[in-house]
């Protein structure tokens, strides 16, 4: 890029690597003028490539670069530069150690180190290569922050050192949730250190060695699963959390169960189960200071924190899920046990959409911040249950959201509007979230752009000397007459033109064309060749037939092959002619060519032999292979159903395998491919009521059902397999009246007195919360109109809708 600035002897340019440069007017020693290049030295120069320079006047000039960086320079001086960011900010973290970095995870493929108040920002892009999905700083080592990206990558950057180092474990989907804490003694290698967990889209939990990141990466659920002794296949886990001095583990699942495991050899200490959907951020709290005391509403009970020694400080754990819920949890005194917490200390509403992060007031640990779908970063009082501040600065959907660890009154927030935000609670006018999402329609639009099948269906009707044609399709249409069509004389003599759609078009059988069947491949192509070659190659082809036919003369001219007079002389000849046809269709992978002239030839084994030799094993040829033997026809269906299989026909290959008796490998093929319906049936035709394989078909079955919200068919597949425990567990998870009621009633018919109060318990409180909202919607319905309600709630205006996007990165909320 190059500009025009008198003050720089007129041009202004930049080079690919970001460095800016002026002409200037030089004078040398022998008195002659010359022009030379001066670069503009300045520690915050661009690290990209300049896109455009900007002359503002003759001292100063604008660039703007690759790096998503505005600087202004001042007679060659850097005099103020304007941050960016190219991507959603998916992610923010605060060091512990350095409370003036803050990690951010950007969409355009960087990991930013930003320190607001020197208005610096590191670039971290080398290695990256994909969206940074998350980052999280080393508990304490100073400069240390680990990221991971969309592709499941995990990596750890030394801001002190630039030392950029990634692991080799994968993950298969993106990463949306790290921690760093204990690595347990039974994992392999050295035990007793810090290791950093992560955890992917697909449910898995790695631990990381920082030290060892080439190895492979332990999986904690697998650990997990060995340790616990789990009887089921747990859910795909969504969130990971340590507490501060890696005591305590929080594992959060995509069905709203939160898990909370000991060290040093994780073992299960206690569930929680009142999200009802997948949990998005786990945050533990250590409070030193005054004690909180959850204070609900008067429509709900009160909850006392535990009497704790004076020296000992308050544990807090708070969840955030897409059940538009913040829930917080006191686990200052932990009473180990494995049936479910269905009720939490205090439960945060307000958001109007999924929630996706929080985080703990590091000064006053009653107070915690969400950031939210609906736009809005908001600040909750946990005491009282009730929102203190919400900030509606941003213009779209906010992802992450972090406490200020040296100011009071200040949060980070970034969204989808490629910014990242400073703002002050004293600066909001609003205390609590939009009633209705603001952003729910661009983010909810219908799908258009679907093909829309028409199915519009014909009979057609074949009499003595006439084809009628009668549409039998449903849709109305706008009907044209076709040519060669003679219709009916309508009974309205007035629209003669337009026919009766219930009356059948009749066409002439002359009309009607008929089309000429497909003939399939030549199974002699050779041959076929050879009888449409020149004069003189047909002359010696017609010597020849005459000689071997009507002398004993040997053949003199040896350039004519079995296919050029195979078909017309001897029988030894046709044979020759067969395989050499066999040889080209092979040749030609004409597989089924090849095979059908084998069996002419009287050769079924050594077709089928080939065909399953080359995979190319067909239906006809199995009806064959069975007159070479029980052993050949096993094999030959064994190959047809890997054929099968790996084109994905997994109920036909299932088949096929039953026809051979191999039931059981039928069934664990469906299963794998999650065909359970069809396994089922298999299973519980051909096997035995008591075999294990039938309740292991529904345990995956429901696994899956729970994983994907279809909640009724995961209780039926558990009670079918007769856990009664599991399906309440799942149906614990609708926390309406009428599903609590039912969940009650089959308690107590498979006399499950152990969860029995507290089914009870959350029966009343929903009906309690119900009750409650029908008395505030009757009250709200007796207002009268025509003030600033309508049907008791507010008219609320959104004016951050109406609101340009502000700059890249706003400081101090200006």
């Amino acid at each position: 890029s190059s500009g025009i600035n008198a003050e720089y002897g007129g041009i202004v340019a930049s080079s690919a690597t970001g460095d800016i440069a002026c002409l200037e007017e030089v004078t040398t020693s022998e008195g002659i003028s010359e022009l030379k290049w001066k670069s503009f030295d300045s520690p915050h120069a661009h690290s990209k490539k300049v896109f455009a320079i900007c002359n503002l006047d003759n001292s100063q000039i604008v660039t703007t670069s690759m790096d998503r960086e505005t600087i202004l320079w001042r007679e060659g001086e850097c005099v103020k530069v304007a941050h960016g960011l190219g991507g959603f900010a998916y992610g923010l973290d605060i060091s512990p150690l350095s409370p003036n970095r803050i990690a951010v995870a950007t969409g355009d493929n960087m990991v930013r180190i930003w320190e607001p108040y020197q208005n610096k920002v590191i670039q971290v892009w080398q290695s990256v290569r994909t969206k940074v999905m998350v980052v999280t700083w080393h508990p304490y080592k100073e400069g240390v922050v680990s990221f991971g990206t969309e592709e499941g990558r995990i990596g750890i950057y030394d801001v002190n050192s630039g030392s950029m180092n990634t692991s080799s474990t994968y993950h298969e989907k993106p990463v949306y949730s790290m921690s760093w804490g204990y690595v347990p003694t039974k994992f392999p290698d050295d035990p007793l250190k810090t290791g950093l967990y992560s955890c992917g889209g697909e449910g898995i939990i790695f631990c990381h060695k920082p030290k060892e990141l080439g190895k492979q990466a332990a999986n904690v659920n697998s650990y997990l699963a060995a340790e616990n002794n789990y009887k089921h296949q747990p859910p795909a886990r969504t969130a990971v959390d340590w507490e501060f001095n890696a005591k305590l583990l929080a594992v959060g699942s995509s069905n709203g169960v939160i898990e909370i495991f000991k060290a040093p050899n994780l073992q299960l200490l206690t569930v929680f189960q009142y999200h009802t959907r997948i949990i998005n951020k786990l945050r533990w709290g250590r409070n030193e200071g005054d004690r909180v005391m959850f204070k609900k509403p008067a429509a709900e009970e009160s909850t006392a924190s535990p009497d704790l020694p004076s020296d000992q400080p308050q544990l807090l754990l708070g969840s955030c899920s897409d059940d538009n819920l913040i829930c917080v949890q006191d686990l200052s005194i932990i009473q180990p046990s494995t049936t479910p917490i269905l009720k939490s200390d205090q439960t945060l509403r307000g958001h109007t959409a999924r929630i996706t992060d929080i985080d703990w007031n590091p000064h006053n640990f009653k107070q915690i911040v969400s950031s939210c779908y609906d736009g809005t970063a908001q600040v909750w009082d946990v005491e009282h249950g009730v929102g203190e501040s919400s900030f509606r600065g941003h213009a779209g959907r906010v992802f992450s959201v972090r406490w200020s660890h040296t100011k009071l009154d200040c949060v980070f927030s970034g969204s989808d509007e490629f910014t990242v935000r400073q703002w002050k609670l004293s600066e909001n006018v609003e205390k609590i979230p939009p009633k209705v999402n603001p952003l729910a329609p661009a983010y909810n639009k219908p799908n258009n752009n679907r093909k829309k099948k028409k199915n519009a269906k014909k009979n057609i009707v074949i009499s003595e000397n006439k084809v009628e044609v009668v549409s039998v399709s449903d849709k109305a249409s706008t009907w044209r007459k076709p040519p060669s069509v003679v219709t009916p004389e309508p009974d309205n003599a007035a629209e003669p033109d337009k026919p009766t759609r219930s009356e059948p078009i009749t066409v002439s059988v002359s009309d009607v064309k008929r089309k000429r069947g497909t003939r399939g491949k030549s199974l002699l192509p050779l041959a076929s060749r050879r009888d449409h070659c020149s004069k003189s190659e047909q002359a010696d082809q017609i010597i020849q037939i005459a000689r071997d036919i009507f002398t004993d003369e040997p053949s003199c001219n040896e350039s004519l092959t079995a296919a050029d007079i195979g078909l017309y002389t001897s029988r030894s000849k046709t044979f020759e002619l067969v395989a050499e046809e066999r040889r080209n269709h092979t040749t030609e992978n004409h597989h089924h060519q090849a095979a059908l002239l084998g069996i002419w030839n009287s050769d079924i084994r050594g077709t089928v032999d080939h065909a399953i030799q080359t995979k190319t094993v067909s239906e006809s040829l199995l009806s064959v292979a069975v007159m070479c033997g029980l052993d050949k026809y096993q094999e030959a269906v064994r190959c047809f159903v890997s054929q099968l299989t790996a084109s994905r026909d997994f109920i036909t290959a299932a088949s096929y395998l039953l026809v051979i008796g191999e039931t059981r490998q039928a069934i664990s093929m469906l299963v794998a491919e999650e065909c359970f319906r069809e396994a089922l049936v298999i299973a519980k035709m051909r096997l035995s009521p008591d075999d294990e394989v039938i309740k292991s078909i529904y345990e995956k079955w429901a696994s899956k059902q729970e994983r994907e919200m279809q909640f009724d068919s995961a209780i039926k597949c558990y009670l079918a397999c007769g856990d009664a425990r599991r399906a309440i567990m799942v149906m614990l998870r609708r926390k309406d009246v009428a599903s609590l009621e039912t969940t009650l009633k089959v308690a107590e018919i498979v006399k499950e007195e152990e969860m029995l109060p507290a089914i009870r318990a959350a029966l009343e409180e929903a009906k309690l919360v119900e009750e409650n909202s029908t008395s505030h919607l009757v009250n709200g319905a007796t207002e009268v109109n025509g003030g600033d309600k309508v049907n008791g709630v507010e008219n609320e205006e959104q004016p951050f809708l109406n609101e340009q996007a502000e700059a890249p990165i706003v400081q101090n909320g200006s």
